[in-house]
């Protein structure tokens, strides 16, 4: 082809810069908006899990050791997409308030721990805590008390 008098290839970039300029902020728009979206997707599913835990054990109204070592062991086989602490505690008393040293000073063998964490969250990860009141009865007593129910939940990926 015949360049025409006159003519010079530079003259298409005037409109070459605005249309490249368009498409990298469409697709930026686009990624900034399916990221967004992901990132809100996660933190509810993180929310749900954390309900889905705490519901476990509150269902039934009353918290007996043995109802909350069964629901545990029930809780450790189907929470599969997060880690969870859960700790049962006397509303006289609270676990620390800091998650790695709720994690750290938990008695691991304590009826009063569920817990499927095998790491530490790392840290900047996503942690949820959550404190919910729960009826707490031991074992042979007619007297139902106020405890505390700390959820604290991470995701595993």
């Amino acid at each position: 082809m015949a360049m025409r008098r006159g003519y010079s290839a530079l003259e298409d970039v005037p409109m070459i810069v605005p249309i490249a300029a368009s498409l990298i902020l469409f697709f930026g728009a686009l990624a900034w908006a399916v990221n967004t979206v992901n990132s809100t997707n996660s933190a509810v599913d993180l929310d749900l899990s954390l309900l889905q835990v705490a519901d476990s054990f509150a269902q039934q109204g009353i918290i007996t050791p043995d109802n909350f070592k069964a629901t545990c062991e029930r809780v450790r086989g189907s929470q599969e997409s997060v880690y969870f602490v859960v700790v049962l505690s006397d509303s006289g008393t609270a676990p620390p308030p800091a998650i790695r040293d709720l994690y750290n000073t938990i008695p691991r063998n304590s009826s009063k721990v569920c817990t499927n964490a095998s790491v530490h969250p790392r840290p900047g990860q996503h942690v949820i805590v959550r404190v919910f009141p729960v009826t707490y009865q031991e074992h042979g007593s007619a007297c139902n008390r106020l405890w505390f129910l700390w959820v604290v939940v991470w995701p595993k990926a």
